[in-house]
């Protein structure tokens, strides 16, 4: 082929190839310009009914979630509250035969009440004071009781020096146990 007829062809198809890049971006970008949105895809915003409200943001309680005691409770050592049934503490507060494992604890157990609301004014009472008190249910001889229980510590001498202040606080004797 001959010199002149190499450069006429490789300047033609450099000429189309240019072509090709960019005349797509140019009918593009006019095109870019005529189209319009005309509507969208998106829903409209429900009504607010206030039927729904969030969990996560927190509402100001006008009237408090736990009524306070109006009588002090009185506890008879070994009757359980609400249905004077006789309760064995010494059974309750029996070793497990099964060896523990791992860490254990001591805690301060209040009272075993036989109704859930007692031991929940009872909890919440101790709260107010202060102490870390927590209702455990537990069934015996087929009667559902709560043990109401503060604690836990590490250390007994911190635990019977708690059950201490427990009895001066709310006038109740508790019992130091093992805890789980």
């Amino acid at each position: 082929m001959e010199e002149r007829l190499k450069r006429r062809l490789v300047g033609a198809v450099v000429l189309v190839s240019l072509a090709v890049i960019f005349l797509p971006m140019l009918v593009e970008q006019e095109q870019l310009g005529e189209v319009r949105i005309e509507s969208s895809n998106i829903p409209p915003r429900p009504a607010d009914t206030g039927q729904f409200r969030s969990s996560v943001l927190p509402t100001p309680l006008e009237e408090p979630l736990i009524e306070p005691l109006e009588e002090p409770l009185e506890l008879t050592p070994g009757v359980a509250i609400d249905t004077g049934y006789p309760v064995d503490l010494e059974e309750e507060a029996a070793e497990p035969t099964q060896p523990r494992t791992g860490l254990s604890a001591w805690v301060v157990q209040v009272a075993s009440l036989s109704s859930k609301n007692g031991a929940d004014k009872l909890e919440a009472k101790l709260r107010s004071k202060g102490y870390s008190a927590f209702v455990e249910p537990v069934s015996l001889k087929g009667k559902n009781l709560y043990r109401v229980r503060v604690g836990p510590e590490l250390d007994r001498k911190r635990a019977d020096k708690m059950a201490e202040q427990i009895r001066k606080a709310v006038d109740l004797k508790g019992q130091v146990i093992r805890y789980p």
